[in-house]
C-alpha cells in the first residue's frame, strides 16, 4: 500500500519537512491504527484480557531526607553545589537547570548516584531506601516486589542491603547488562524464582509483563 516509508509516515504520523530532512512530530491522532494494520497488530487492553485483577492500593509516604541529603539538597538548591562530609574536596558542581535538576534528582535517590570528578561515587546516603529495609524487616510488603530506580548506582545500594536480609532472593537489571542476563533476571522473576527485582526504568523496553506482582515500589519518579 506504501511505495515508501515515508508516505507510510506521513498517512500515520505528523512529518514536518526542514531544510536538513524530514522529522516525525508524532502520531496522527484521528487515523485509527488499530483499523489501518489490523493484519498485522493485535491490540488488547488490560481491562479486556485480565478483568479480574485486583484495584491499585495507591499509598504514598513522605519522607524527611537524611541528615546528609538534607544538606546537600539545600547547598545545591540554594547555591548550585553540593559539598559531602566524606569528601569535602570533591564537591558536585551544577552549570545549568538541567545539570541542577538532574543532581537534585540524584541526591533525593541516593547520594551513592552522585559521581565524583576524580572518578567513582560519593558515599550512599538514602531514606527511601531506610523505609525500604524497614517496611521488609517489619514484614510491611507484600512479595513478589518490584522495584523501579533510574540510576544504577542506586540499583546497586538497593540489591546490597536487600540481600543482607536472610532467605530474600534479590535481583537487578540495569541498562549496562548484557541483553541476554536481563532476559535471564526477568524470567527469574516472573516464574517466581526471585522475591525482588530492582529495575532501571531505562529497560523497560523489553515488553515484560508481571501480572504476579504483588508491590511496585517507585524507589525513583521517572521524569522527561
Amino acid at each position: 500500500a506504501f511505495s515508501s516509508y515515508w508516505r507510510f509516515a506521513e498517512f500515520f504520523c505528523v512529518v514536518e519537512k526542514g531544510q536538513w530532512g524530514w522529522t516525525i512530530l508524532g502520531d496522527r491522532p484521528e487515523i485509527d491504527v488499530k483499523h489501518y494494520l489490523r493484519d498485522y497488530v493485535f491490540i488488547r487492553s488490560q481491562d479486556e484480557v485480565l478483568p479480574d485483577l485486583p484495584d491499585y492500593l495507591v499509598r504514598n509516604i513522605d519522607l524527611e531526607p537524611t541528615k546528609k541529603q538534607g544538606k546537600a539538597l539545600a547547598t545545591m538548591f540554594e547555591d548550585w553545589i553540593a559539598i559531602l562530609e566524606e569528601a569535602p574536596d570533591d564537591p558536585v558542581l551544577a552549570s545549568n537547570w538541567l545539570s541542577r535538576l538532574t543532581r537534585l534528582q540524584q541526591i533525593t535517590s541516593n547520594l551513592g548516584a552522585l559521581p565524583k570528578d576524580s572518578g567513582g561515587f560519593h558515599a550512599r546516603s538514602s531514606a527511601k531506601e531506610d523505609l525500604l529495609i524497614d517496611l521488609m524487616k517489619n514484614d510491611d510488603i507484600e512479595l513478589p516486589m518490584l522495584v523501579w530506580t533510574w540510576y544504577v548506582e542506586t540499583t546497586n545500594s538497593i540489591v546490597d542491603r536487600l540481600s543482607k536480609i536472610k532467605d530474600l532472593r534479590v535481583g537487578k537489571v540495569t541498562g549496562a547488562q548484557k541483553r541476554d542476563d536481563k532476559i535471564a533476571t526477568i524470567e527469574a522473576y516472573r516464574n517466581g524464582d526471585l522475591d525482588v527485582l530492582v529495575l532501571q526504568m531505562g529497560v523497560g523496553k523489553f515488553g515484560h509483563t508481571f501480572t504476579d506482582t504483588r508491590t511496585i515500589l517507585y524507589h525513583d519518579r521517572s521524569f522527561d
